[in-house]
């Protein structure tokens, strides 16, 4: 039997950008893009790890929705895992904490490689309706990455991959700022 260790890959520096865009956005500094090398996954089974934690704002008149993913590839825009359209509660809430996980498991490897990714996202700005309930200690939504049937997800697990977390708003009247992020490679040795 293999003995199994997690190895801290990238850690983010310093606060990400504040986004509000409706368009696809990267959550993270550039110094946080791990770049990992063509061949570095090496076996089906291999798996990352990623938690970010930040804040997340939102208005009461129309909330809107937010999606959040992780790309890979070239340039990190092949998405290997979408949120899918998250709604956000009708209270306004101003930079509340969210914690967001995901791993992402090789399932085959070549050109057209494959994972299968999984994660949550917690915070009282979600919800899974648009209505207004009165926030409490304890009143924070947990809701599963993705929202559908898991599915396998394609990449090229022969060339660099950049790591990218990002988002995309339905309206530019919410803002999020990812405080912490992180990118672990689960590995076995022996």
């Amino acid at each position: 039997m293999g003995i199994g260790y997690y190895n801290s890959l990238v850690t983010m520096q310093a606060a990400g950008p504040t986004v509000t865009a409706a368009a696809r956005t990267s959550l993270l500094n550039p110094q946080a893009k791990l770049l990992l090398p063509a061949g570095f996954f090496a076996y089906i089974g291999q798996k990352l790890k990623i938690v970010a934690q930040g804040q997340l704002s939102n208005v009461v008149t129309t909330p809107g929705t937010i999606l959040l993913d992780i790309g890979v590839g070239a340039t990190g825009t092949t998405v290997v895992l979408s949120s899918g359209n998250l709604g956000m509660s009708a209270i306004a809430h101003t930079t509340l904490p969210i914690w967001f996980e995901a791993d992402l498991t090789v399932r085959s490897l070549g050109t057209s490689a494959t994972f299968m990714p999984q994660g949550r996202v917690t915070g009282k700005p979600f919800n899974t309706v648009a209505a207004a309930a009165a926030d409490t200690i304890g009143s924070e939504t947990t809701l599963m990455i993705p929202g559908t049937t898991p599915a396998t997800t394609t990449f090229d697990s022969t060339i660099a991959n950049l790591v990218d977390f990002a988002c995309t708003f339905s309206l530019t009247t919410a803002a999020i700022t990812i405080q912490q992020y992180e990118v672990i490679s689960c590995n076995w040795g022996g």
